[in-house]
């Protein structure tokens, strides 16, 4: 079996963040986000170069568009994505912005895919 690189060593961190731990009962859990921005803050400081993933639009968006706990259509998931992505981008700006970093939507083209 083969030993795996302790974070100590790494020289860039890709985090990713499920639904779960960013959204419960449909609200932003600010409080888990702000923990989770000062830890990356602290990689960040000791040089680590940390790129972060986030699930969380489509729990977030559910209520905005009346949606309930149901197994969503594409469409529905679509509609529900749309309405919850700027919330998401604004938790993780307000969680980022105390630590002087920004925060920003990656959006890729069939090109960068290719």
């Amino acid at each position: 079996m083969q030993k795996l690189p302790s974070l100590s060593s790494a020289k860039r961190i890709v985090m990713k963040i499920g639904s779960s731990l960013i959204a419960e009962s449909a609200r932003v859990r600010n409080g888990w986000l702000s923990a989770m921005a000062e830890d990356i803050a602290a990689l960040h400081a000791a040089g680590k170069e940390v790129i972060l993933v986030s699930s969380g639009a489509v729990a977030l968006g559910r209520p905005q568009v009346g949606l309930g706990a149901q197994k969503l259509t594409l469409e529905e998931k679509q509609a529900a994505a749309a309405a919850g992505q700027p919330l998401l981008i604004q938790a993780w700006q307000h969680a980022f912005s105390k630590h002087g970093i920004h925060v920003a939507q990656l959006l890729l083209t069939l090109e960068d895919s290719e």
